[in-house]
């Protein structure tokens, strides 16, 4: 369960989102993640499953996301900002233990549903995304070929 406290914080970091930017699209947050939060490259790939962030530096992120569920793919790239938002990078982790259902809060939040239809949405893609587990050699060759030559694929190693 997440504290008061954290609440209180993350509803703020979302008004002042949506308050400056009012995020409808994926470009919108692809916009929020960049200027806000020093992302350097959010990558839609099928080569995660759901979504990973990474980080040289513990400041340069590079956000790979995915969603079988059309959908859900706004949702899943707001999951991956609330993990920066909410300082998951910058906190020691026995205080970890609410982290996805802060990040989860403030994607719902963010992208203006409630919490239990994010939850359904991200059921839905967990069932549609099992076949995509098994991507076709070439589809997924192409793929890693297509981040080397943007000069990302080793940041999702």
């Amino acid at each position: 369960m997440i504290g008061t406290k954290r609440i209180e914080r993350l509803e703020t970091e979302i008004e002042k989102i949506k308050t400056k930017y009012n995020p409808k699209t994926i470009e919108d947050l692809i916009k929020v993640a960049m200027n806000e939060y020093g992302v350097v490259n959010v990558i839609k790939t099928p080569l995660v499953c759901d979504a990973s962030i990474t980080t040289k530096n513990r400041k340069d992120f590079y956000i790979f996301y995915y969603a079988s569920f059309k959908p859900h793919e706004m949702h899943t790239l707001g999951h991956e900002l609330g993990h920066i938002a909410s300082g998951h990078f910058n906190r020691i982790k026995f205080e970890l233990s609410d982290l996805e259902e802060e990040a989860d809060y403030f994607s719902a939040k963010l992208c203006g549903i409630s919490l239990i239809k994010y939850k359904i949405y991200e059921n839905i893609d967990a069932i549609l995304s099992f076949k995509d587990m098994f991507m076709d050699i070439f589809r997924h060759e192409r793929e890693i070929e297509r981040l080397k030559q943007m000069g990302i694929y080793q940041f999702l190693k």
